[in-house]
């Protein structure tokens, strides 16, 4: 990695994107929502993880994919209708000053989405 970092200016960067893809790959969604995911929990460890206990969820035993799937569902379904699109919506940020590239059946999906709404 050394040897890397000295044949690339732009090293940093490409490190950080390759951080970025393999969040992302590991928590099965974008990498953003996955970040947003597990930060929130964090902020909220004891409760949140002794609820999944409580309901035979394991945070080591589960896949990551799956275990994020029962956080957000436990979040999502102690909420009211407000709640949810507030989670929906802080799940879906990405980080400030972070430009995402999204092919175009993402844009056209969002686009029938929020047409859908």
């Amino acid at each position: 990695m050394y040897q890397l970092s000295l044949s690339s200016e732009n090293i940093a960067r490409r490190w950080v994107n390759a951080g970025r893809v393999a969040v992302g790959r590991g928590g099965g969604r974008d990498w953003w929502w996955t970040v947003n995911l597990i930060t929130k929990a964090l902020g909220g460890w004891p409760y949140i993880n002794g609820k999944l206990l409580l309901q035979g969820v394991d945070s080591r035993r589960l896949p990551l994919p799956d275990w994020l799937d029962a956080c957000y569902m436990m979040l999502w379904s102690n909420s009211d209708e407000k709640e949810r699109i507030k989670l929906d919506t802080q799940l879906s940020m990405p980080p400030r000053g972070v430009a995402i590239r999204q092919s175009k059946a993402a844009k056209q999906r969002m686009l029938a989405d929020f047409a859908a709404e």
